[in-house]
């Protein structure tokens, strides 16, 4: 492929981006490998050797939110990559306006699906900062991917030399304690950290120290000091909890009346006020919506049922969330939701499926095969064929089994979806559900 250089759009520690065309005009950002900071050969060898891989890596994600490989050629002397030209950075728009004309929410929630993605495959970014997440448009509509994964150590660069500049842009900034002084060390907690450092760009006040937990006053202050806590174990370590903790709770969309409006309210403005008995009265008003075939009707209230609930219910009230729980799972089998809130709602199914009885699993899992393949949601099919894998618990296979075979021959339509969508295999189910589903579509 001819390539003609049209301008230099950046340069970093070791690479530099520049604009260029192709011979049908088609155009395109080039990643090439630079060593532009003092290094040894050996370690410019080694540089080398994982920029090549980061490369390799990013190209292996097919996801809307993870910045596509276009082509390009790692084995060329210096090894180069094509990316698709974004309009700009994230970096760039918050020097601008941090708060992104009040959709940073936006923003966030793309960062978010992208990592999900990548967490999905046990693999963290770890570099994960402003200039790292670009801003491209679809059919007139912005979003948000990242890029640049940190497969290059910081140990590695001159980066842990926190000099002025550095502190305020450079990686430092942004990273986790645990993986500044040895990459070995992240995890999915590490990659939360830094988002926790990029909304405190957003929506932050005081300035912040490097590597250390952000006390921010404020509306979101709480879930930045649970996203950047350096000991771990107390730290946020999922980036759904980050997205859940986000999404506006809009009690006033329930119009409900009455003692049992009172009690939803109080719910949701604060489960752990409530008694057993408000808990029982709550759950037997969505289980008569059930049976009077109104549940796809209560999207607020169960749009409403965040983590915190659930947690609440499962610790104060233990012999209630069952039920909860299997009413939860009936809603989502009917639930119409856009892109976003799929997410959200599988990750409270997940919350729900940690420990619960098999009523509550069948109707969970039953839920997330729905919801997963009816709204073309990869996270939540992948979710679902996690569950029913081979390493289900036996006793629960042969429940889901029957299951199976009480849905029939639309089964088969669902699982020709997996198929297509997220390549499942029939031989990654546990062995019960493949003789069932066997029996059923052959």
């Amino acid at each position: 492929m001819n390539l003609k250089f049209l301008e230099n759009l950046g340069s970093g520690g070791f690479g530099n981006v520049d604009l260029v065309e192709d011979e049908s005009g088609a155009q395109y950002a080039r990643k090439t490998f630079s060593v532009n900071q003092p290094l040894s050969d050996a370690l410019t060898a080694n540089v080398k050797k994982r920029f090549v891989r980061e490369a390799r890596a990013q190209s292996g994600f097919d996801h809307p939110r993870i910045v596509p490989i276009l082509g390009g050629d790692l084995d060329a002397d210096p090894p180069y990559f094509l990316m698709p030209v974004a309009i700009t950075d994230l970096e760039k728009e918050l020097a601008a306006d941090p708060a992104l004309d009040g959709n940073f929410k936006a923003a966030v929630m793309d960062i978010v699906a992208g990592l999900e993605e990548m967490h999905s495959v046990q693999m963290y970014h770890r570099d994960l900062k402003p200039q790292n997440v670009l801003k491209f448009e679809n059919e007139g509509t912005p979003f948000y991917a990242i890029s640049d994964f940190g497969f290059i150590s910081i140990k590695d660069s001159t980066l842990s030399k926190l000099t002025t500049t550095g502190m305020v842009k450079g990686s430092d900034y942004y990273s986790a304690p645990e993986i500044v002084a040895d990459l070995g060390k992240g995890y999915a907690g590490s990659d939360v950290f830094s988002l926790g450092c990029i909304l405190h760009d957003m929506v932050g006040v005081d300035d912040r120290i490097p590597g250390r937990e952000i006390k921010e006053k404020g509306e979101f202050g709480w879930l930045i000091r649970a996203c950047t806590r350096e000991d771990v174990g107390r730290r946020i370590d999922n980036v759904a909890a980050v997205r859940d903790s986000l999404v506006d709770v809009d009690a006033s969309a329930i119009k409900i009346s009455g003692e049992i409006g009172d009690i939803i309210s109080q719910i949701f403005a604060d489960p752990s006020k409530i008694d057993e008995n408000d808990c029982r009265a709550f759950i037997e008003y969505l289980e008569d919506q059930f049976e009077d075939g109104n549940l796809s009707n209560q999207n607020s209230i169960f749009l409403n049922i965040s983590l915190q609930v659930i947690q609440e219910f499962r610790e104060n009230f233990p012999n209630s969330v069952n039920r909860l729980g299997v009413v939860y799972g009936q809603w989502v089998q009917e639930a119409t939701l856009d892109w976003d809130t799929c997410d959200i709602v599988a990750n409270r199914v997940a919350e729900f499926l940690s420990d619960g009885d098999f009523d509550l699993k069948a109707e969970c899992l039953l839920g997330l095969i729905n919801l997963g393949t009816s709204h073309n949601r990869w996270l939540v099919e992948r979710m679902f064929m996690d569950f029913c894998g081979t390493e289900m618990d036996d006793s629960l296979a042969k429940r889901m089994a029957i299951e199976f075979r009480a849905i029939g021959t639309d089964l088969c339509g669902q699982l020709k979806h997996l198929e297509f969508s997220i390549g499942a295999n029939r031989s990654s189910f546990h062995h019960r559900l493949q003789e069932a589903i066997a029996s059923i579509c052959g």
